[in-house]
């Protein structure tokens, strides 16, 4: 499947096992309603860009965007 969110959903009422990313299950784990099955093995991590049309100056909108979903991500990922 390409949709992360339904491959979630399938595998929360039973319908299998599933990689799926640490940020999206983390809180399901936590609550018991998922099982991680190798908790040793950890899939490899590929990075995640932001790209924006390349620009002299960067607006405050786009400055405060870049700034969350930094945070965010840093949040998400570790």
């Amino acid at each position: 499947m390409n949709n992360i969110g339904l491959v979630m959903n399938m595998v929360l009422a039973g319908g299998g096992v599933a990689l799926l990313p640490d940020y999206l299950c983390r809180q399901a784990c936590q609550e018991g309603r998922l099982v991680r099955l190798l908790p040793q093995w950890q899939a490899k991590q590929d990075p995640i860009h932001l790209v924006y049309p390349r620009q002299q100056f960067v607006s405050p909108g786009l400055r405060a965007f870049l700034d969350i979903a930094g945070k965010t991500l840093k949040t998400w990922l570790a």
